[in-house]
């Protein structure tokens, strides 16, 4: 019976391991892992909100769906004015889905001399506020 008890409470004590260790990686990936889109998102509108009398713009310099854009950022039915680089997939010559030749492609080959392209294109604007990942 001994044996019983023992395996008894080595199984209570690789449970309450687990649980643990669980509770832990869900806090870490909760509140600190990826932080930084969120963070920025809450900045924006907070900013947004401070200055309600003026539209700010905002560009994303960002890998693709990197931030969660117009769920954070709206005032009523007003949104402001975005924009992200496209990242759309296409299919290439060889049948193959690629993003190659897009602007979050260039972006992160070129880099600078894509962006002097990109705000002298015909109609571009000079946003109030462009972010950027590493």
């Amino acid at each position: 019976c001994r044996c019983l008890l023992r395996w008894a409470a080595w199984r209570r004590q690789l449970l309450a391991f687990i649980v643990l260790s669980n509770v832990v990686a869900f806090g870490f990936l909760a509140l600190v892992h990826q932080r930084a889109p969120l963070s920025i998102m809450e900045w924006l509108h907070f900013d947004m909100t401070l200055d309600a009398g003026s539209i700010a713009s905002v560009d994303f310099l960002t890998n693709c769906h990197a931030t969660p854009f117009q769920a954070k950022l709206h005032r009523g039915r007003m949104c402001l004015p975005m924009r992200y680089l496209d990242c759309s997939p296409y299919l290439g010559a060889d049948g193959v889905l690629t993003r190659s030749g897009t602007d979050s492609d260039r972006f992160e080959r070129e880099g600078s001399a894509f962006l002097q392209e990109y705000y002298n294109r015909t109609g571009s604007r000079h946003p109030r506020y462009v972010v950027t990942s590493l």
